[in-house]
């Protein structure tokens, strides 16, 4: 593949990735909260980048997975990104937590969103199967399970804050 291909588009996921992170840190400081249309935009920008990526990389180098291999290659493409995503994760949204968001599930979820798509793009390269169908059911996946961990994770944070605070 091209590098145009390859590193470009790993580099625009890189940078949305980024950019939801950044979203997610001014939704945790209390008074900034964003808009349901800011917080649209940026899942759209996030479906509609996954979705392209994924085209252009399997219209450049179509590949598919061996017979057989399916879930094998499935489970390593869903775990793969988790294992390299949670770190990345749990420190965005310990440090989001601090701040005493207002709607910790929102800026939990736009952190672990951020991971996932971060951790995705590195992922990719490395993945041999360009599929629409493997990286939409796997890749993404892993994408989806580490906002729900975020939110998850902002929500048990901010609970156990409020309830130290009560005593």
């Amino acid at each position: 593949m091209s590098p145009l291909v390859t590193w470009g588009l790993t580099g625009l996921q890189a940078l949305l990735g980024m950019w939801i992170l950044a979203l997610g840190f001014r939704e945790s400081v209390p008074g900034e909260n964003l808009s349901r249309g800011s917080i649209g935009i940026a899942v759209a920008l996030t479906v509609l980048l996954l979705v392209g990526v994924t085209v252009t990389t399997n219209r450049s180098s179509p590949t598919v997975i061996p017979a057989g291999l399916e879930f094998q290659f499935w489970i390593e493409c869903v775990y793969g990104p988790m294992v390299l995503g949670v770190p990345f994760m749990l420190v965005a949204t310990l440090l989001a937590a601090r701040a005493f968001p207002t709607r910790p599930a929102v800026t939990g979820a736009l952190c672990g969103l951020s991971a996932g798509i971060v951790s995705d793009a590195g992922w990719r390269l490395g993945c041999f199967v360009s599929s629409p169908g493997h990286v939409l059911t796997s890749h993404d996946v892993a994408i989806v399970l580490l906002a729900a961990s975020g939110s998850l994770l902002a929500v048990v944070l901010d609970s156990g804050r409020w309830w130290h605070f009560r005593r």
